[in-house]
């Protein structure tokens, strides 16, 4: 079955791999102290999600959506224009308001309206981008 670190080494190799790398390539990248599972964060999250996010590569979604799951990585910077945090999720359709009222008013009041920096229920809330459990 192997442990946390033995699938996290095959995860990364996998990945690099995939994209035309080389086996010694993959070896050479997880031996950095910023990558190695026991050197490279503070919690298994910062660990695993940081990686997560670069296999995600091209997968937009995917990694927006791993990112709302495990708050990691938590190195984005956002455009000049806008004072706006990242969405954490996509507002309700006008379908949804016009012909679906009292629904939409009961499920946008549920999940504390429907703006995009409200959490879907699985986003467990915290203070930022960071979750408190």
């Amino acid at each position: 079955m192997g442990n946390t670190e033995t699938h996290y080494n095959a995860a990364i190799s996998a990945s690099i791999i995939y994209w035309g790398g080389t086996q010694a390539e993959a070896d050479t990248y997880l031996a950095q102290t910023t990558v190695a599972y026991t050197t490279s964060g503070s919690s298994w999250k910062e660990v695993i999600g940081n990686q997560k996010y670069i296999a995600l590569y091209g997968r937009g979604f995917e990694a927006w959506t791993s990112w709302r799951l495990l708050d990691y990585p938590n190195t984005f910077t956002r455009p000049s224009i806008s004072n706006e945090a990242i969405p954490r999720r996509y507002l309700y359709g006008y379908d949804d308001k016009d012909l679906n009222p009292d629904n939409y008013a009961a499920a946008s009041s549920a999940m504390g309206g429907d703006d995009k920096s409200s959490r879907v229920f699985w986003d467990i809330a915290g203070v930022g981008n960071k979750k408190t459990y």
